[in-house]
């Protein structure tokens, strides 16, 4: 593959993105006024980069310049693959980290607190790599709540094409806010257990980004800026070395070795992440190949986006040679064919197809299953590589009285000629789990380009390497080791160049041999190396979050092919509360009344209404294990001793949870159900009692276990 390609198929699509890290904006809550920009003040980030897992700390603040309180809405995009894996909201200068929860009791508390003037942040998946974040309140300009600082985690495994793999970083902040930000600042450290060739940024100067070099497996890059727009995304190119044969690099995370993870102290299998490189000849020399093009015509396809299907489509062409044979079958409500059948790639059939394609309308919906069953009906030639390569921006599987399921088994067994199947999403919004699994099923797999990396040649780049011989059907077995909950669960094809990444968990430490199989051009490859696992010295932190987040990717799967079933929702939910990911069912929410360890009450800064009359009430949280108390003192009546206490029903005094002297107020407590010798108390019902001076109130609680 020409070098140039490869650096647009591994770093094209970073940069169209083209509003940097997400949109700042606010509004008052509770209206449907239009938003307005919020000024991003600081942006400061972190990067640490080990083998392929990049783990990028993201610490912002930004600023209500606005005359009324608002509602900050933070809408921001990730790169393909990434995990949040932290949100953290700072509260009077003290950094208060979010916990995780099923979605519905986030977005409740979250709506509870707004209403109630309390300060909370909720984090939330949009779907396709997009989240929000929602931060209340940011009050009118010269307030001190005017201004809040934020900061989030995110972990990415790196993809790799010929030796070279890609990070991006959305630097740029220019027309975010009416003012540039006072700092931007990105640090970044890169280490390996292999050599690293060499760290590129295209577009930026030795000036604007430093690169240096410490060893031959480590690099630190540094960028900065002050009072400035950060004009430009940045994309690095990390290149190893070339080999001429399949190697494996490992890396892994034992439990028990940082207790700092919630979820590490229940867990006694190990983690693992794979990740096994194909080579990149030095020449091409290939068999027969049969080709058909399923390209969408539809509404959506119209202008630039199928100008470029047809420039790809003129460049894979033109790599057949004449004793190859394809076809062309263009589809949106109905289908036209440029050949009854496969035909010869001379280069007078090309021209013809290429002339074909001119006269193709762009109307009507992605009505794919007839095209594709014509397709797989094709009259193929035995001992010929057969592909089928589906190209759609939509939603393919119409007709909608056909399921996505039935659709995909009635056209696997439509493909008795076994023609790979290779999908390819010209958009984000295309049906992305469909196009996988059917693809999958017919020993194909899929790539998702963004539109804008289309037009870039992200989609030339894709057809060049698809179209020459890879590994399908492939088998990975890590002899010795127990391997078990292996993602993704069918391995894609692995092309020249390519790289597949694999996850997993273990029982048996010790030296392993990792035996990879497959087919190649129908013929039976083995390839059988060595590692130890774990990877000695080296605790990767951040794999068993990816590992989850890759197990909830297929039980989403699952659930769109299958249906909501209570079953598969459950273990997406238990996944994203154990290690604290977000997903369709979970999100983070930070409330000021999580307070520090020892219990201590945090005061409602902005409720300012007069308070008459003594209040106690409290929510026992099940699923944190958290009592959220709130209580009110009179704001008549000067300083006063406050006390919190619990009592038995018998009347023993468990634990005082509170002890401040207050002069009036609405304050926030959360008690962790715990006596005070820190055992944890059982189920029943227990007695909060609330005295401010010589004024004595009590409330009931029930705990539930």
């Amino acid at each position: 593959m020409k070098k140039e390609l490869v650096l647009l198929l591994v770093a094209g699509a970073f940069f169209s993105l083209a509003h940097g890290f997400g949109s700042l904006k606010g509004r008052a809550p509770g209206t449907n006024e239009l938003y307005v920009p919020l000024w991003l003040k600081t942006l400061d980030a972190k990067v640490t980069i080990s083998d392929q897992i990049a783990v990028t700390f993201v610490d912002q603040v930004f600023v209500n310049t606005a005359a009324s309180t608002k509602e900050g809405i933070f809408d921001f995009t990730l790169p393909e693959g990434s995990t949040v894996v932290q949100l953290a909201l700072w509260i009077n200068g003290k950094r208060q980290v979010a916990i995780p929860m099923e979605k519905t009791q986030a977005t409740s508390q979250y709506d509870n607190s707004v209403r109630l003037s309390v300060d909370p942040a909720l984090l939330t998946s949009l779907g396709n790599n997009e989240y929000q974040v929602n931060v209340y309140p940011l009050n009118a300009a010269g307030d001190s709540l005017a201004q809040r600082r934020i900061d989030f985690t995110y972990a990415t495994p790196l993809k790799k094409i010929s030796d070279t793999a890609a990070y991006f970083f959305q630097l740029m902040t220019a027309n975010l806010s009416s003012q540039p930000p006072v700092r931007t600042s990105l640090s970044i450290s890169v280490d390996a257990q292999d050599t690293i060739a060499g760290i590129t940024a295209p577009g930026f100067s030795a000036t604007e980004l430093g690169i240096t070099r410490n060893s031959a497996k480590s690099y630190t890059l540094m960028y900065g800026a002050e009072n400035a727009y950060a004009t430009k995304d940045l994309a690095l190119a990390i290149a190893g070395t070339h080999s001429s044969r399949l190697r494996f690099t490992a890396a892994t995370y034992v439990p028990g070795l940082d207790t700092t993870l919630s979820f590490d102290s229940t867990e006694t299998a190990s983690y693992f992440a794979l990740w096994c490189t194909a080579p990149t000849p030095v020449s091409q020399t290939v068999k027969p190949r049969e080709a058909v093009f399923v390209v969408d015509a539809s509404y959506s396809m119209t202008g630039t986006k199928f100008t470029q299907l047809t420039l790809s489509l003129k460049h894979a062409l033109g790599l057949l040679s004449p004793t190859d044979r394809f076809n062309i079958i263009a589809f949106n409500t109905t289908s036209k064919s440029f050949q009854p059948g496969l035909v010869a790639a001379t280069p007078t059939n090309i021209s013809l197809a290429l002339a074909f394609l001119q006269t193709v309308q762009t109307r009507g919906i992605t009505n794919a299953n007839g095209p594709i069953k014509q397709a797989m009906a094709s009259n193929w030639s035995v001992g010929a590589g057969h592909a089928i390569f589906l190209l759609t921006d939509g939603y393919a599987n119409w007709p909608i009285r056909m399921s996505a399921s039935q659709m995909i088994d009635t056209l696997t067994a439509a493909n008795t000629a076994g023609a790979r199947l290779f999908s390819v999403a010209m958009n984000d919004d295309a049906d992305q789990t469909f196009l996988s699994l059917l693809s999958s099923q017919n020993d194909g797999a899929l790539v998702t380009l963004t539109a804008a990396d289309t037009a870039q040649g992200g989609l030339t780049a894709t057809l060049e390497q698809l179209l020459y011989p890879l590994l399908y059907d492939i088998k990975l077995n890590v002899a010795g080791a127990n391997a078990y909950d292996v993602y993704p669960a069918t391995l894609p094809p692995l092309p020249d160049g390519g790289q597949l990444s694999v996850l997993g968990r273990y029982l048996q430490p010790g030296a392993h041999q990792v035996i990879l199989s497959g087919k190649r051009d129908n013929a039976v490859v083995a390839e059988t190396l060595s590692t130890a696992l774990p990877v000695p010295k080296i605790n990767y932190r951040s794999i068993p979050r990816v590992w989850a987040a890759a197990k909830v990717d297929y039980l989403l799967d699952q659930i769109r092919l299958l249906g909501e079933q209570p079953e598969l929702k459950q273990g997406v939910i238990t996944l994203g509360l154990k290690y604290g990911i977000v997903t369709p069912y979970t999100s983070l929410l930070v409330l000021e009344t999580q307070p520090s360890p020892n219990n201590t009450s945090i005061i409602d800064k902005t409720n300012r209404n007069e308070i008459k009359t003594m209040q106690l009430a409290a929510e026992n949280g099940r699923s944190t294990g958290l009592v959220r108390i709130r209580y009110a003192i009179p704001t008549a009546g000067g300083l006063r001793n406050v006390s919190l206490k619990i009592y038995n029903l018998r009347g023993d005094l468990l634990r005082e949870i509170a002890n401040h002297v207050s002069a009036g107020g609405w304050y926030f407590v959360n008690w962790d159900s715990k006596n005070g010798r820190g055992e944890t108390l059982g189920a029943g019902t227990y007695i909060l009692v609330l005295e401010a001076g010589n004024q004595r109130m009590a409330a009931s609680i029930r705990l539930v276990r």
